[in-house]
């Protein structure tokens, strides 16, 4: 069993970089590279985060919206049973959308003042 996020797995993304004043929708892809079984995932991002989702690339399941959470505070967790097969070169394109109503830039960054755009997960 793996918990991933970064390198192993589906994310970070450390594109953030908006404009004060803007509402802004950002996307990633993540590929595996080697097969996996998803058992879980859960967004991550910080307050001015609106929506996340997670879609499916590749294989029989190519495009559909696997996760949707509205929320920073209380990211929702998904557990998929049966687990989410992605073979090697399949995985997800996450997007998020952040309403940046502060008087300054907003970058990524690990505290409150900055965003993320995380996908973490729980797989084999």
């Amino acid at each position: 069993m793996a918990i991933w996020s970064g390198r192993e797995g589906f994310c970070p993304s450390t594109k953030v970089n908006q404009a004060s004043g803007q509402v802004t929708t950002l996307e990633q892809e993540f590929r595996c590279k080697e097969k996996r079984h998803v058992l879980q995932i859960v967004s991550h991002a910080h307050d001015r985060m609106t929506e996340f989702r997670a879609t499916v690339l590749g294989g029989p399941r190519d495009g559909e919206v696997i996760y949707t959470s509205y929320g920073w505070e209380h990211a929702r967790l998904i557990e998929l049973d049966p687990p989410l097969v992605l073979e090697a070169g399949e995985g997800f394109k996450i997007s998020a959308t952040y309403d940046n109503q502060a008087d300054q830039r907003l970058f990524f960054g690990f505290t409150r003042q900055k965003e993320m755009m995380i996908l973490c997960g729980y797989s084999y």
